[in-house]
């Protein structure tokens, strides 16, 4: 009898809600109360919002952390609002500014539920940059040869992504940034030649920097290392080994250090290194191989 209480309760409150929005007609006002919702893992009201065919709302749209609704559930591991978003259309490609796309978010960060997440997303389009960061998160050996790029698939990669440039700009232009007080700005104009430049400063990603240690990502397969041969990266820095201990697999981490020494040190955009994956994520075991 509580639940049923509990449960008709929530009905009358999301029925509310949804009145007031609806009579109120605005689409920045919906869209926040939606992140709110997603934030605060309030299920029942936002599966009830969603429904509602007469609110206007996007879901691509980012709050003060710089995260959608869908990069908020995937961070907080809730299986049920990420798949209630993604039935609702919400993009399953969509980027952090790290250039870590949902689906890498979760494959590095994401505490529980992963693997059920993982395929939600893979069902709705989501995708890794490249197989080789696929089968390090499921600690398949069998690619790891494809870890490693030759300079020339590097210089290539740059030049593939110089010509998708118009596209990169047209994004970067339209992009609404959070700013200090939770509103939202326009991003800023790149400025030209700073894409082309290959060690501009200014920049975290969509560039290739130099090998030593600089961090790549452009389009989520850039590359680093030195040498002839690099070790690939993805468009937020990270290497298959961080994929591998982020989830545990021991074999594959052990495999990868063996063949790939240097990887070991390889810092994401965002600052993590594959053993601080490990310890985050509760896999000691894979600590013992460092």
């Amino acid at each position: 009898g509580g639940r049923l209480c509990s449960s008709f309760g929530m009905d009358i409150a999301g029925k509310r809600l949804a009145d007031n929005l609806v009579r109120l007609n605005d689409k920045d006002v919906t869209t926040c109360a939606i992140q709110n919702l997603t934030w605060n893992r309030d299920r029942h009201l936002l599966l009830h919002l969603l429904k509602v065919p007469k609110l206007r709302y996007s879901l691509e749209r980012r709050d003060n952390t710089g995260y959608t609704p869908l990069m908020a559930a995937v961070n907080l591991a809730d299986l049920h609002i990420a798949q209630a978003l993604l039935e609702a259309k919400a993009s399953a490609n969509v980027t952090d500014e790290t250039d870590r796309s949902v689906i890498q978010l979760c494959a590095l960060r994401c505490p529980k539920n992963r693997n059920e997440i993982c395929e939600l997303l893979q069902f709705h389009g989501g995708r890794f940059c490249h197989p080789v960061f696929k089968d390090a998160y499921l600690g398949n050996k069998a690619t790891l040869s494809q870890a490693l790029v030759s300079q020339s698939e590097m210089k290539n990669t740059k030049l593939s992504q110089i010509d998708k440039n118009g596209e990169s700009k047209k994004t970067t232009k339209n992009k609404s940034l959070p700013d200090a007080k939770g509103g939202f700005r326009r991003a800023p104009e790149k400025k030209a030649g700073a894409a082309s430049g290959g060690a501009g400063e200014g920049k975290r990603s969509h560039q290739l920097k130099e090998a030593s240690g600089g961090r790549s990502g452009v389009g989520g397969a850039g590359v680093a290392g030195g040498g002839k041969t690099c070790i690939r990266r993805d468009g937020s820095g990270h290497t298959v080994l961080h994929y591998a201990a982020a989830n545990g697999h021991f074999g594959y981490v052990r495999a990868a250090v063996e063949r790939f020494p240097n990887a070991v040190s390889v810092v994401s955009n965002n600052g993590d290194t594959a053993l601080l994956l490990a310890a985050k994520n509760g896999h000691s075991e894979c600590l013992v191989t460092y």
